[in-house]
């Protein structure tokens, strides 16, 4: 390197110093390092590098693929020299491409993309830089690897909590959901005319946070189903005895988190390890969006309308899709391309229907569990029991919200379930007021092309109703169908 690189590189690092120290100043020091001029191919390398270092933080995402891959043609042009001392901030750049081209384009390749980078990684002499991204490849190879082949003692030794935490929810959320009977075509929404006008002029709908739901007994339902399944003979016949009695001691552990957060059972009461395992969930905050699978329930009706709303009928495979692509796909990818980023909406998101009965209830959670284990059967010893424990207490965490007595089996539930993180929940959440006190809720972005139909309820006056969502559908070229109910009613 000649003299006016050293000055260049001089120069521009002293300016991303200041930047660190003054974040807020980010466009002022981007400015000002953008009209410096470079006069080699290497410092219009490194200068890329240290913009895209900025523009990670501003979120300028476009900024970081470009200069990316800009930087990637450049550093083919280099001398080997200059490869062999930049070569960190070349892997740098192909991890950005790697995934930013997932985020903007849909990267195929992800996976082979991302196996040949790591085999590039791991001949390199280490740093934190190059450390810090064969983390975030092996993290992310797991969350995509329906066998987990590549969860190893040496791919997750140096994942920090959130990691942990990350793979643990996105591993639990994933069995949930294999798990559930998607195969619904639609879902009805009960409600007031004047909540159904909202939802259509705002395109969104509210979804109240879970333990501010009607039926406060539904959360501690899952506990005695825990305590049943402890002695159900169904171990004997699904789990060998090491898997059964880590299940009855995993069973153990999640009871006692459960009574904690019932209030139940002190802080003091509790173990090191399950204090531990609580400060994960302390700040965990779950929202629930319910809809019926009966069209047209004169029960429904009274307990949510009066008798005198309608009932919004959705299609449930364009609504998951709405959920899922407005959010999901992303948060995950911004783990991994920006972990400060809170753009997304929520952090975890599953669907499916409510179980009533306790035998069903049963075999589900053993499913669940014995689908958890066989994940990792192949390599019984490759990861700390408290990781899987960690899994299964998400998943039955998961599971609790679609599980109710079989008292409400008539409402035929089933539910839409949104997590959010405690920076994530404190941008997001809005409060209304209720019957008797304030209620937290989100607002969760819908398309009106959602709704297939909107039955009007058996006591309203039917024809003016109807009339006023028909005039209503074709002033904003709506395509929904708008019926009444058919149950006679006086």
């Amino acid at each position: 390197m000649d003299v006016g690189n050293r000055d260049f590189h001089f120069l521009i690092n002293n300016l991303f110093c200041e930047y660190t120290e003054n974040l807020n100043d980010a466009n002022d020091y981007l400015e000002e390092i953008n009209g410096l001029e470079t006069s080699s191919l290497l410092e219009e390398f490194y200068k890329k590098y240290i913009v895209n270092l900025i523009c990670l933080n501003l979120e300028e995402y476009e900024i970081v693929y470009e200069n990316a891959k800009a930087c990637l043609s450049i550093y083919k042009k280099l001398n080997q020299s200059d490869r062999d001392s930049y070569s960190s901030e070349y892997l740098f750049s192909y991890y950005y491409v790697i995934f930013l081209k997932e985020y903007f384009e849909k990267n195929d390749q992800i996976e082979n993309e991302l196996l040949n980078l790591k085999k590039e990684i791991q001949k390199e002499e280490k740093n934190e830089i190059l450390d810090d991204l064969l983390r975030k490849i092996n993290l992310y190879l797991l969350t995509i690897s329906k066998e987990n082949e590549f969860i190893t003692d040496d791919n997750i030794k140096d994942f920090s909590f959130d990691d942990f935490t990350f793979l643990c929810e996105k591993t639990a959320s994933n069995i949930v959901g294999q798990n559930n009977n998607h195969d619904i075509d639609f879902l009805s929404h009960y409600t007031s005319i004047g909540n159904s006008f909202n939802i259509l002029e705002h395109k969104e709908l509210w979804v109240t946070r879970y333990d501010f739901l009607n039926d406060k007994s539904e959360f501690k339902y899952i506990k005695n189903v825990l305590s049943e399944l402890r002695d159900d003979f169904s171990l004997q016949e699904l789990f060998d005895d090491i898997e059964k009695r880590f299940i009855i001691n995993s069973i153990d552990i999640i009871i006692r988190i459960i009574s904690y957060f019932h209030g139940e059972l002190p802080y003091n009461k509790l173990n090191e390890d399950e204090k531990n395992l609580i400060e994960n969930y302390k700040n965990k905050y779950y929202f629930v969006l319910s809809f019926s699978k009966n069209q047209d329930s004169l029960p429904l009706w009274g307990n949510y309308t009066d008798f005198n709303g309608v009932n919004l009928l959705l299609d449930n495979k364009k609504l998951t899709d709405t959920f899922n692509n407005q959010n999901q796909e992303d948060y995950d990818l911004l783990y991994f391309i920006n972990t400060n980023s809170k753009k997304e909406l929520y952090s975890t998101f599953y669907s499916g229907e409510v179980l009533y009965d306790l035998k069903e209830i049963k075999r589900i959670l053993l499913k669940d569990f014995r689908k958890a284990l066989d994940l990792h059967k192949k390599k019984a010893n490759f990861i700390r029991e408290s990781v899987m424990t960690r899994i299964l207490i998400e998943i039955t965490l998961l599971r609790r919200l679609l599980v109710k007595i079989n008292y409400f089996s008539s409402e035929e539930e089933y539910r839409f379930v949104f997590a959010l993180d405690e920076a994530l929940y404190h941008q997001k959440v809005n409060f209304r007021c209720g019957k008797d006190s304030y209620i937290p809720y989100i607002k969760i972005p819908i398309t009106l092309d959602n709704i297939e139909k909107i039955v009007v309820g058996p006591r309203n006056n039917s024809d003016l109703v109807v009339k006023g969502f028909e005039e209503y559908k074709t002033h904003n070229k709506l395509n929904f169908k708008v019926v009444n109910s058919e149950i006679p009613f006086r």
